[in-house]
C-alpha cells in the first residue's frame, strides 16, 4: 500500500491520537491519506478504538458498510485534491464541476458525503466556495451529521 507498512501506519495513527488527546478530544473517526487504507490500517484503527472511517469513494451513490467493527462511510462527491496553489483556471474548472455535481446530487435528494480539506478551501478562494456549499445544502434542507452518527 502507498500508505506504508504496518509500523509506519501505527506511528501515524499514534501521533494523530496524541494530538487529539492533548486537545481533550476522543478520536472516533478517520480518513486515510490518499484513500490508501488496507487491512493493517483497519486492524490498527480498531485497536485504537476508531469506529468510523471515510476513505472510499463512490460515484454519487450513498454507501455505508460495516467491516470488522468499523463503519465505512463513502464519499459521494468530487473530491478537492485537484485544487492547486495559484492555479486559477484549474481551480475554477474544479469548482464548476464540483458545484454542478453537487446540484445534481441535491436534485436526487440522496445523502451526500463531502471531503473538503481546509487547506484546499483556503487556496481555492479563502473559503468562499465552502460557504457557498454550506448555504446551498442548508437551503436545500440537508441535515448535517457527524461521521460517527452513521451506523
Amino acid at each position: 500500500t502507498i500508505y506504508g507498512p504496518r509500523f509506519i501506519q501505527k506511528w501515524d495513527i499514534e501521533k494523530t491520537l496524541k494530538i487529539f488527546n492533548l486537545l481533550g478530544l476522543k478520536m472516533r473517526s478517520w480518513r486515510t491519506h490518499c484513500y490508501a487504507g488496507d487491512e493493517n490500517t483497519y486492524d490498527l484503527l480498531g485497536e485504537f478504538g476508531v469506529k468510523f472511517i471515510s476513505d472510499g469513494r463512490t460515484k454519487r451513490k450513498f454507501k455505508v458498510i460495516n467491516n470488522g467493527g468499523i463503519t465505512h462511510v463513502y464519499i459521494t462527491t468530487l473530491t478537492d485534491e485537484y485544487i492547486r496553489y495559484k492555479r486559477k483556471e484549474i481551480n475554477n474548472q474544479w469548482k464548476s464541476r464540483f458545484m454542478q455535481d453537487l446540484k445534481t446530487q441535491i436534485k436526487k435528494e440522496k445523502p451526500i458525503v463531502l471531503a473538503l480539506h481546509p487547506m484546499n478551501m483556503a487556496m481555492l478562494d479563502n473559503f468562499k466556495t465552502f460557504k457557498e456549499v454550506i448555504k446551498l445544502l442548508k437551503k436545500s434542507n440537508y441535515k448535517f451529521r457527524k461521521l460517527c452518527e452513521f451506523k
